[in-house]
């Protein structure tokens, strides 16, 4: 077997990803002794061999990786079997944690905005905001609550089998155990992001008084990558005033966004007592579908993948991209109607008054859209 790319094998195979289940560090150490092996016996491509040698490096650490990985699990198996702490009252717990620390996130945001004049783009990416004695980046801060509950979520379904669903639940411990969760995924998430940017961003990893050191390739990689952020942001932003204002004048033309969507928008929103969440849809014409989210999401679209729009895409119902763009803003609208109906976040608010969820059923004219 010809092993041409190490970090080909990085970003495709789950025996060499430290995070995957599928994780094996005996196959990994064989591949690179015949790797290495065969590279001492061919000359030609020295660019391309010293570029797989970093590749190489990675590789070679990633059971230090897999130890963060397999840690939180243990973790979060003992605390599972303790009393009065079950599964399913764990994710209640952290989805209310990541719901008031998200609505938190957007308050300071929203305050910082309001206190200037005019911002610049350049400047919304790097807005900090004061968390807990330390300041961080507002943007990488918002996103960071999703990246952690689908961590925690794609470890508890290790333990949903197992899991008695006892009423014994007590809240106190259950709350407890989840914050202590959440804070354990921060580490993790760190050491995962660590890793796949030196996969992904062509980096490498340097040992070095039993230390390690992530190291870019390219030392500007970095600089050059903010600017390629910066212009798809910008061109986004030129295509998204430009379509706007198109459909404005000319509203005909939002019933050509989906043609297996229906004029009507979500209304009536309220959280009943056990905190699911509860609406109807009524009809509002063709310029329901005028929303901020769906403009922004055609701008992306139109700007990068004009060619794409229309393509149906099989294992997602063969919906197109355009429809899954009118789905992603009517959530997006959904979440907007449901954090209105949320409490301030204060010294004094409850974890639990965040505890909201959906339940969907096609059968009634409530809760479909």
């Amino acid at each position: 077997m010809k092993i041409t790319s190490i970090r080909k094998l990085l970003f495709n195979e789950k025996s060499f990803n430290p995070f995957s289940d599928n994780y094996n560090p005996e196959q990994i150490q064989l591949i690179l002794k015949e790797y290495l092996k065969s590279e001492k016996e061919d000359t030609s491509q020295i660019k391309d061999k010293e570029s797989d040698i970093d590749a190489v490096r990675i590789a070679v650490q990633t059971p230090v990786f897999n130890y963060y990985y397999k840690e939180l699990y243990e973790y979060m198996k003992k605390t599972l079997s303790e009393p009065g702490i079950n599964v399913i009252n764990v994710i209640q717990y952290l989805i209310a944690i990541v719901n008031h620390d998200t609505k938190m996130i957007e308050m300071s945001i929203n305050k910082m905005i309001q206190s200037t004049n005019q911002l610049r783009l350049e400047e919304m990416a790097m807005l900090k905001i004061d968390e807990k004695n330390f300041k961080s980046n507002a943007v990488n801060s918002y996103e960071l609550q999703t990246d952690l509950l689908n961590l925690l979520l794609n470890y508890l379904k290790y333990f949903h089998k197992e899991d008695s669903r006892h009423n014994n639940a007590v809240p106190a411990r259950i709350h407890e155990a989840s914050s202590k969760m959440y804070r354990a995924s921060n580490l993790l998430y760190v050491v995962k992001d660590a890793f796949d940017r030196m996969v992904w961003e062509n980096g490498t990893i340097i040992e070095k008084n039993e230390e390690l050191y992530l190291r870019y390739i390219e030392p500007d990689s970095q600089i050059l990558l903010q600017l390629g952020m910066f212009r798809v942001q910008r061109n986004a932003l030129a295509y998204s005033i430009t379509i706007y204002q198109h459909l404005k004048e000319n509203p005909i033309y939002l019933r050509f966004l989906s043609e297996t969507r229906k004029g009507k928008n979500i209304s009536n929103i309220r959280i009943n007592s056990r905190g699911y969440i509860r609406y109807s849809v009524q009809n509002e014409g063709p310029n329901a579908l005028l929303q901020s989210e769906l403009v922004q999401g055609l701008a992306f679209i139109a700007a990068f993948y004009p060619h794409f729009t229309r393509k149906e895409l099989e294992k997602l119902g063969k919906l197109t991209v355009d429809d899954l763009m009118v789905l992603h803003s009517e959530l997006v609208h959904l979440t907007e109607k449901v954090k209105d109906c949320l409490p301030e976040v204060n010294d004094a608010t409850d974890i639990k008054d965040y505890m909201v969820r959906i339940r969907t059923c096609l059968k009634t004219k409530e809760n479909v859209v």
